[in-house]
């Protein structure tokens, strides 16, 4: 992409808890960084990955 002309547009939006996205790569990851800070909050990464799963079969 070395064109200084080259134009790149990109959509974003902000999405709030508790509707956020959550990816398993990432779930996995958040995962073992809270697993080495000793948070609880870890445990809840399952909880959202599952039901990304499940919404994902339906």
């Amino acid at each position: 992409m070395g064109d200084p002309n080259f134009k790149l547009r990109v959509d974003a939006s902000i999405e709030l808890y508790p509707n956020h996205y959550v990816d398993p790569d990432g779930a996995a990851i958040w995962r073992v960084v809270s697993d080495f800070f000793g948070w609880e909050a870890g445990g809840n990464v399952s909880e959202s990955e599952n039901l990304m799963k499940e919404e994902a079969a339906a």
